[in-house]
């Protein structure tokens, strides 16, 4: 309850600057659509991801700063996984995503770095997860197998929400939580919005909003790590210097000194059940 009205606040707060600044004067839901909406467009992700923006935008803070659509963010930044608010229909249940739509792969794939059906409200934690929080995470391929640290391409990554017209049933075996083999980490792939979108007829997402990551060094080396060690091979396959693994023993892979006061959600993560 404190998070969620912290999360109103800092959100009033925004649409307060974002009527200022068009100087409308009134309007405020309006305007924080339209600079939402631009934003979907500036870079793309419109219509190239999603025919048209989102119904609404969906407000997400992470390190106290208002994610826009657009807006760069780095792995390390992404570590807990971030608060969300968007206006929802009393009694009615959610489906929220975070997709990385640039994943480096073979085939244009996207792949799900969170994802729970049947959320009341805004309660994410307490919906079912489908898939457990991966912080976003990205490298630039360069060859089958290799990568290059330093071109650094702006990958897009979306949060979603859809309202659902019903509870949603996934069998665990579809899905993926906590460290180990099966079900598969491989199993993030089969879920894109599309395919949900038209297998239980969701329409637009009725909230949603979309940042970018990059490589960055040390960092995504342990998420991989993560991914890879829990699956028991190299995710998304070996690749010197990135995806080195432990296989099945998560605990020797290491993040950067840095940020060691940052608490993995990988396998004991308070989103999985």
């Amino acid at each position: 309850m404190v998070r969620q009205q912290r999360m109103r606040l800092f959100i009033a707060l925004f649409g307060l600057i974002i009527v200022g600044v068009s100087n409308a004067g009134h309007g405020g839901n309006s305007n924080m659509k339209a600079v939402f909406d631009q934003g979907w467009r500036s870079q793309g992700a419109v219509p190239e991801f999603l025919p048209i923006p989102p119904d609404n935008p969906l407000f997400m803070n992470v390190d106290g700063k208002l994610v826009t659509p657009g807006t760069p963010l780095q792995t390390s930044q992404l570590g807990e996984f971030p608060q969300m608010w968007w206006s929802t229909e009393p009694g009615a249940l959610y489906m929220v995503l975070v997709e990385d739509n640039e994943p480096e792969l073979p085939r244009p794939i996207k792949v799900q770095h969170f994802m729970a059906v049947n959320v009341k409200g805004t309660d994410i934690a307490n919906g079912d997860i489908v898939f457990d929080y991966w912080p976003s995470t990205t490298f630039d391929r360069d060859g089958p197998d290799g990568f290059d640290p330093n071109l650094k391409k702006l990958k897009k990554h979306m949060v979603l929400v859809y309202k659902q017209n019903g509870r949603i049933e996934i069998p665990a075996k579809d899905g993926k939580t906590g460290c180990g083999p099966e079900p598969s980490f491989l199993n993030r792939a089969n879920f894109p919005h599309t395919k949900l979108e038209q297998d239980y007829n969701l329409g637009n997402p009725v909230a949603g909003t979309y940042y970018t990551v990059t490589y960055e060094e040390g960092v995504s080396q342990y998420y991989f790590c993560l991914a890879g060690s829990c699956q028991e091979s190299a995710i998304p396959n070996l690749i010197p210097g990135l995806t080195d693994i432990f296989a099945g023993n998560p605990s020797a892979c290491r993040k950067p000194q840095k940020y060691q006061q940052s608490a993995s959600q990988w396998s004991h993560s308070k989103w999985s059940k």
